[in-house]
């Protein structure tokens, strides 16, 4: 086998062991996250019926008002809280997978009309 020919197999073999490396090495270099997508900070809302949606990629495990919360195969979340009159605050925790902790808060007012 000529060195060119094993420069070359060398460094397919080199870009497969890499790319794979950095696949695996994902969720350790883009980290975890937490979004709520709806309700909106300070939204009025007519009925006590709320739906909380959001996304939550590399968590180890989440909880909303004290609830755990499951996600769908890509984070996705959707929950329903049925609050007082007045104001409410939700609040969304979850954990990373490496212990770091987010929060995430909302307040609602339910106007009730």
């Amino acid at each position: 086998m000529s060195s060119f020919l094993r420069n070359i197999v060398f460094a397919g073999i080199l870009i497969v062991f890499l790319g794979y490396l950095a696949f695996q090495l994902k969720g350790f270099v883009f980290g975890s996250d937490l979004a709520l997508f709806a309700p909106g900070e300070g939204e009025h809302v007519r009925t006590s019926h709320v739906i909380v949606r959001g996304r939550a990629l590399g968590m180890s495990f989440l909880s909303l008002d004290g609830r755990t919360v499951f996600t769908d195969d890509k984070g996705f979340f959707e929950e329903e809280l049925i609050l007082p009159y007045g104001l409410n605050i939700i609040r969304i925790i979850g954990e990373g997978r490496f212990g770091k902790t987010f929060q995430e808060e909302r307040m609602i007012y339910v106007t009730g009309e």
